[in-house]
């Protein structure tokens, strides 16, 4: 917005509001109520007070217009205002039309004064310029500000001077609140707007990914939006009431956590095909694990008696099926709930397989376990001496045929093997 700066001579100018600066004129070198001053003014002062006066009104009307078309403004007028906003501009938006019927008096007087210049000479704008001329509207007393007022009148006659001071003030009171609605409304717009990007990005995802109007996401993405349009509407009847930014960095959490979870259905989605093949060999793996398993089962059966291995059932068809279906389902967040609920029955089908397999194999291991512990005891018991003794030569031909037969009784294995131990370990005579 392009800023008016009406600064004239002997004028004091007013700070600077929203790019509109204002001025108000300081008291003429003259009395203006002084009639015998005003006779003494020359032709070419009153004709340097007029331009003065015109350039003045100039810019005043210029920032009028300013004000007129001001963001702040129309955030005004939009609508119904509530709460703080609602207060102030009822007491600021009577004094706006204020402005405006007093600029046009301001308007009418140099008009007039002007035509009375070009009929008859500077000499016949004296009373315009100087004295009071303009008697306000009697609906508008309160308007005029009391250090105007005389004591016991209602409504009094008053000149240039006091009108642009009672100008002065109502822009003022005007253009602060309207600059501070503006103000206060962009801080939320400035994170209003990105907030309802990425909802309308999360919202557009969840199309994308064909997800059905009641999934959750879906719901949720839905209740953000319609808690942000609140905040917005709330945040529009009233830009001055309670902050209304904190309210809406509440709403960052849920939609974070929203983003977060359409992202990993978009990475599904993306990469579909390598978790299809990363299932596909998960499934091939666990069926060479399967073949291992019924080997290490055959092999149990065949060397150890009785194994006791309960057969593992072969879950990989009903998986296998599973993964061709998955083609069929509808919507990226039922495929991908489908997709984790196959990974996790795979995970558990192949740590099932492997369990099996090592119970097998720790059969097999055991009964080679204590082939190396019967041959430490026996070589230590030929140390010792007691190779021979009866007892021992028992033991160890009872050893051997229980180790090295198919299938092998590893529990009287490991019976005979404690008593061979006990046997060679403990001292003569202690038996």
């Amino acid at each position: 917005m392009a800023t008016n700066r009406f600064r004239l001579r002997g004028s004091r100018p007013l700070a600077t509001i929203g790019g509109i600066t204002w001025c108000a004129l300081a008291h003429m070198p003259w009395g203006a109520g002084r009639m015998s001053d005003r006779d003494r003014v020359s032709d070419p002062a009153l004709d340097a007070e007029l331009a003065r006066r015109t350039e003045q009104e100039a810019r005043i009307a210029a920032a009028l217009v300013e004000l007129d078309g001001h963001p702040g403004r129309a955030l005004l007028t939009a609508g119904p205002l509530s709460g703080e906003t609602a207060r102030r501009w009822s007491d600021a938006s009577p004094r706006y039309d204020a402005l405006w019927r007093d600029f046009e008096r301001l308007r009418a007087v140099l008009t007039e004064a002007r035509e009375l210049r070009d009929r008859r000479g500077p000499r016949a704008m004296v009373d315009l310029l100087f004295g009071r001329c303009i008697e306000p509207d009697p609906a508008e007393p309160a308007a005029l500000p009391d250090r105007l007022r005389s004591a016991g009148a209602a409504v009094e006659r008053i000149d240039l001077q006091h009108l642009v001071s009672r100008i002065d003030e109502a822009f003022h009171q005007v253009s602060t609140i309207v600059v501070e609605v503006d103000r206060v409304r962009g801080e939320f717009l400035a994170e209003y707007a990105p907030l309802v990007e990425r909802l309308r990005a999360a919202r557009a995802l969840a199309d994308e990914l064909g997800l059905d109007p009641a999934d959750p996401a879906v719901t949720d993405a839905a209740a953000l939006a319609e808690r942000a349009h609140q905040l917005d509407a709330s945040a529009s009847a009233d830009p001055l009431g309670s902050p209304h930014t904190g309210r809406l960095a509440e709403l960052a959490p849920a939609l974070g956590t929203l983003e977060t979870w359409l992202a990993g259905l978009a990475r599904h989605r993306d990469n579909w095909a390598a978790s299809v093949t990363e299932v596909t060999e998960g499934l091939r793996r666990a069926d060479s694990l399967l073949a291992s398993v019924d080997e290490a089962h055959r092999r149990g059966r065949e060397v150890i008696a009785n194994p006791h291995l309960a057969p593992v059932p072969d879950r990989l068809p009903a998986l296998r099926i599973e993964l061709d279906r998955l083609a069929t389902v509808n919507g990226w967040s039922a495929r991908a709930d489908a997709m984790d609920r196959l990974r996790a029955r795979l995970r558990a089908a192949a740590e099932e397989l492997r369990e099996a397999l090592r119970l097998a194999e720790e059969l097999v291991d055991r009964r080679a376990e204590l082939r190396g512990r019967y041959e430490a005891y026996r070589a230590k018991a030929s140390r010792l001496g007691r190779g021979e003794q009866p007892e021992v030569l028992e033991l160890d031909r009872r050893l051997r045929q229980l180790l090295w037969s198919r299938p092998c009784d590893l529990a009287a294995a490991t019976r005979a093997l404690v008593e061979y131990q006990r046997l060679v370990t403990t001292p003569v005579g202690s038996r």
